[in-house]
C-alpha cells in the first residue's frame, strides 16, 4: 500500500512537470 502511494505521488509529480513544461513551451512559442 505504501509503495503504491509513493508511485502514485511520483506519477502525479511527473504529470505536473509535463503539464508545466507544455504550458511553458506554449508561452515561449506564442
Amino acid at each position: 500500500m505504501l509503495v503504491l502511494y509513493i508511485l502514485l505521488n511520483e506519477n502525479d509529480f511527473y504529470l505536473m512537470e509535463l503539464f508545466y513544461g507544455m504550458e511553458r513551451f506554449s508561452q515561449e512559442t506564442n
